[in-house]
């Protein structure tokens, strides 16, 4: 499974559209003033170049971060599995109901 990490292009261009859907329909069933999106509209645009910027900042340190390297240690108890055996096998069965057909 790989992870992908979100594009904050599409985040704050989501926030700017939601933001501007929720403004007209505040507008339109009369919950603020048409001339009162004066003041929401810039302020929906400030909240969603916040919101990006945070993330881009937030990104790139979290980038910066290094993990911490794998345990490589060999352990002398764990048995070693031998899957040529196993395959031997396999490919003498197919062999010889290979040649009976």
């Amino acid at each position: 499974m790989t992870t992908r990490t979100p594009n904050i292009g599409y985040l704050v261009v989501g926030l700017v559209f939601i933001g501007l859907a929720g403004t007209w329909f505040l507008a339109e069933v009369d919950v603020i003033d048409p001339s009162g999106t004066r003041w929401l509209l810039p302020a929906v645009l400030l909240g969603a170049g916040l919101i990006g910027l945070s993330a881009s900042l937030t990104r790139g340190l979290v980038r910066r971060t290094r993990p911490e390297p794998l345990d490589t240690t060999y352990d002398e108890d764990q048995p070693v599995l031998d899957v040529t055996t196993d395959l031997d096998r396999k490919l003498a069965e197919h062999e010889t109901t290979g040649e009976q057909q």
